[in-house]
Parts: C-alpha cells; sequence; structure tokens
C-alpha cells in the first residue's frame, strides 16, 4: 500500500496471500457462478496460472537464478545495499534482473530518440553556419569609403566625396 511504501515497510508473504484472498472474496461476490475455465484470474487463484509463452513469463524470475545489476555493475546478495549505492537515503536505485551467468544488461540511452535527433539538427545547422564563415573571406569592407587609408588626407584637401562636379 502507499501508507507502507511512505513508512519503508516491506510487504510479508502472508500480506500478499491476504491480498489473494480478498480479490478472490470479490470474485466469488461478482462471479458466484464460478469464472469461466478460460479466465486468467482463475488460474491466478488456483495457482494453475501458466506463464510460458507469455509476456508476463519475461517478467517472472526465480530467486534463486537471478542476478541483479545496479550501474553495470552485478550486486553481491550477502552485501547491504549501502555498500553499492553508497549511505546517501535519496538516492534513486534502478535494478536491472538477469539469468545467473548472464551477461550485463544493455546500458540505456542517456537521451531519447526525439531529442538525439533535434540535437543532430541543431548540431548540423550549427556546423553549415560555421562553414559558410569561413568560406566568406570577409574582406568586402575593403572598398569601403570608411576604410580606406587615404580618406583622412582627402578629406583635409576637399577631395573626398563630399564634392561633385557637373
Amino acid at each position: 500500500s502507499a501508507k507502507k511504501a511512505e513508512q519503508r515497510q516491506t510487504m510479508t508473504l502472508k500480506e500478499l496471500e491476504d491480498a489473494i484472498q480478498t480479490v478472490a472474496g470479490a470474485v466469488m461476490i461478482c462471479y458466484p457462478m464460478g469464472l469461466p475455465p478460460w479466465d486468467p484470474v482463475k488460474d491466478m487463484l488456483e495457482g494453475t496460472e501458466e506463464l510460458a509463452g507469455t509476456a508476463a513469463s519475461k517478467v517472472v524470475h526465480d530467486p534463486d537464478t537471478v542476478q541483479m545489476f545496479f550501474a553495470s555493475k552485478p550486486m553481491v546478495r550477502s552485501n547491504p545495499l549501502s555498500v553499492h549505492t553508497g549511505k546517501n537515503e535519496k538516492t534513486k536505485v534502478v535494478v536491472k534482473l538477469v539469468k545467473k551467468g548472464g551477461h550485463a544488461p544493455a546500458k540505456e540511452p542517456a537521451v531519447d530518440a526525439e531529442t538525439q535527433k533535434a540535437m543532430m539538427a541543431f548540431y548540423h545547422k550549427k556546423k553549415q553556419e560555421q562553414e559558410a564563415l569561413l568560406a566568406d573571406t570577409d574582406d568586402d569592407f575593403t572598398n569601403s569609403s570608411w576604410a580606406s587609408s587615404n580618406s583622412l588626407k582627402s578629406s583635409l584637401i576637399g577631395t573626398g566625396g563630399g564634392l561633385r562636379f557637373r
């Protein structure tokens, strides 16, 4: 329950069995004639649920043959959690489960595909702008009147751009 999660208490096997009994009671009230034989809830309540070949079979792991990985490193069962994660209580721990003896699970990408696509588009745009700036020799100013080295002399003599002859 949310209250137990806030108090950081773990669920016991008895509490899980009580929750299953509560579901069984609710099903008995809703279906007094019983569930149909193909209903997966009936199999779950009777303990005859077969997960082989279903998506749920990939989620269920045998506790004796599972290996836990945190930060791409295997976690040793005998060590306390603080050995692997440190003493900070606010650390978020994402543990990956694989079969014992298996390889470390693949790392998740740092950014999702959409963000990476946007970042690559921004990078290429900036690269094109940089290439355009490098290709431009930027010597157009040498033909300007303000950049002429003789402009002071011509303005003092009076032959600057201000005189016109008709």
